[in-house]
């Protein structure tokens, strides 16, 4: 069998194994979309299993999806680069502005001397949510360094820094701590000028970003520290920009998603239908006791009501949750009739589906009673309006109260009784003519909404005057009605 057949033949094994797996998985999918989360079938979410098979072909179909990859390419110039040389034959002396990046075991002078380089790339420009895929360090031979170039035996470790340290102040006596963990190995040169190109650094980097110390950049130290041993490399101070050490980090990132959804009410029936964007996973929390894991959904509420429903979902990235409040009932429908008594009319409501009332009577005055009773003070047409509202709605309805004089306060008995003093505070006396030998009377007080403050059936009359505490009362104008003799007599009060 030839290599390609081989290949071919794995790769079809592969396959199968890959649709088995899968296979398992989806039945399993459709077998839990029955019962998950929720114990009533009638109530839980009714997702199809023919959409469920579609995914099912759909992803078997379909290649792995993946997160977009990016590469962010570093090479600092001279004034956003970081690099630096500590010596140790000036173990004090900073060395930051040199062409030349190097680890060496050299002579200078007759003096021999120690040198490793230090570096750091600023991966501030990742983005927040990016996962390192691969780094790769570029590393260039200085040319015009004057040095013979690459020599002996050579071969070095580049370290991470785990401690902070600044270009123009680390010396050799105040360098920082590194850790050998994950360190890279630099072969020895195979030729005086070598480039080191695609050295791989992703455990370093991933190490800068991810370990607490944090990005504190790398250090190039010769594995043998002896004489006449050196890698030399240009640094980011080198005329030549294209020399510079070049950081290359190829990264993929995905959003977090954004959660969002829309519904439709048929009475106690919601349709739920996922807007989020990026999402592989959905939770409904419906605000009953009841969940799902499905994308749309149908669920149906045991009772009318206003429910805070939340959507969460989620990707690799992160997960997201929005919630609204959802109104499940019917549309209010306001109605009301009315019979009057003179200028007092009684109204009455009939609405369907209300929670609460709005009374606009039309003459600057307001209820929020289902039936108020409201004096009129004067005669005309007024037009009278009923807001109910619940959860879902508010609606309004208006008909038209006529009010005609038909004389009443002006008739004898009318005119003859008095509230003394008005405006009154804590107190208020009713007073009748002598001459009516009045012997007891029926008192009923309202606010101007119809709202009754007090309701004597039969009170005695002494002294021709009936004293009426209002301590209780709160400020505003009364309508006090007197029955007396078989007729009832209407006045304005105002409690102070």
């Amino acid at each position: 069998m030839t290599l390609g057949m081989r290949i071919g033949a794995l790769t079809a094994l592969f396959a199968l194994v890959a649709n088995c797996i899968l296979t398992k998985y989806f039945l399993f999918l459709i077998a839990q979309s029955f019962t998950i989360m929720n114990t009533k079938p009638s109530h839980s979410c009714f997702c199809s299993l023919q959409k469920l098979l579609l995914v099912f072909i759909l992803l078997l179909a379909s290649p792995v999806l993946s997160n977009a990859q990016d590469t962010l390419v570093l090479q600092p110039d001279v004034d956003e680069g970081k690099d630096a040389l500590i010596r140790s034959r000036d173990p004090d002396e900073p060395a930051f502005n040199s062409q030349s990046f190097y680890a060496a075991a050299w002579t200078y002078g007759g003096e021999f001397g120690i040198t490793r380089g230090l570096i750091r790339f600023n991966l501030e420009e990742l983005p927040p949510q990016a996962t390192i895929l691969e780094a790769k360090l570029d590393l260039f031979y200085d040319y015009s360094s004057g040095h013979e170039g690459h020599a002996g035996d050579n071969a070095a470790y580049i370290f991470r820094i785990t401690e902070e340290w600044l270009d123009w102040g680390v010396t050799w006596n105040k360098q920082p701590n590194y850790t050998m963990q994950n360190a890279v190995y630099l072969h020895k040169s195979n030729y005086t000028n070598e480039d080191y190109t695609n050295i791989n650094v992703t455990q370093l980097v991933k190490d800068c970003l991810y370990e607490p110390e944090g990005n504190q950049g790398f250090m190039i130290k010769l594995l043998s520290e002896n004489e006449y041993n050196c890698l030399l490399f240009a640094s980011s101070n080198h005329p030549n920009a294209s020399m510079h050490p070049r950081l290359s980090i190829i990264y993929e990132t995905c959003d977090p998603p954004q959660a969002a959804f829309t519904y439709s009410l048929d009475y106690k029936l919601a349709h739920f239908t996922d807007a989020s964007d990026s999402a592989i996973s959905w939770l409904w929390n419906f605000g009953d006791g009841y969940l799902s894991q499905n994308q749309n959904c149908y669920h149906e509420y045991e009772s009318y009501g206003l429910y805070q429903v939340c959507l969460t979902v989620e990707n690799a990235c992160g997960f997201a949750t929005v919630c609204d409040s959802v109104p499940v009932c019917l549309s209010p429908e306001p109605m009301f009739s009315f019979h009057s008594e003179d200028q007092l009319i009684y109204f009455t409501d009939s609405s369907l589906n209300a929670d609460e009332y709005f009374w606009d009577f039309g003459d600057g005055h307001f209820a929020n009673t289902p039936d108020p009773v409201h004096y009129y003070a004067d005669t005309g047409i007024y037009i009278v309006c009923l807001t109910t509202s619940n959860p879902c709605s508010s609606v309004t309805y208006c008909d038209t109260v006529s009010i005609q004089n038909t004389g009443i306060g002006k008739h004898e008995i009318g005119e003859s009784i008095l509230l003394s003093p008005n405006p009154s505070r804590d107190f208020v006396n009713i007073k009748f003519p002598e001459e009516l030998q009045v012997s007891s009377a029926a008192i009923q007080v309202h606010d101007m909404s119809g709202k009754p403050f007090i309701d004597i059936h039969e009170t005695a009359v002494l002294a021709s005057k009936i004293r009426l505490d209002l301590s209780l009362l709160p400020p505003g104008s009364y309508l006090v009605s007197v029955t007396v003799k078989k007729q009832i007599i209407r006045k304005i009060l105002l409690v102070l």
